[in-house]
């Protein structure tokens, strides 16, 4: 019985994460539509100098220290979404 417990508990883990992982995927792409068209010409200007603000930062610190701002994988990133 409890292996059935800890084999639900794996899979609804997997589906969360899946979930979030699409959830912050269409916020990032819903907020890139709606920059008007007149502005979209300003957004290098705007960015210049705060690049890193686009990346992942490290959690519980500054978000303004570029340094805590992630812009690149460490490795390949793999995903296996299977139902095994």
């Amino acid at each position: 019985m409890n292996e059935i417990h800890k084999e639900i508990g794996v899979r609804m883990n997997r589906i969360i994460i899946l979930l979030c992982v699409i959830l912050s995927l269409s916020f990032s792409l819903t907020a890139q539509e709606k920059l008007p068209e007149p502005l979209k010409p300003w957004v290098d200007w705007v960015l210049d100098g705060s690049e890193h603000l686009s990346c992942p930062f490290i959690n519980n610190s500054n978000y303004g220290d570029a340094s805590n701002h992630l812009c690149a994988w460490p490795g390949a990133l793999s995903i296996d979404a299977d139902n095994t």
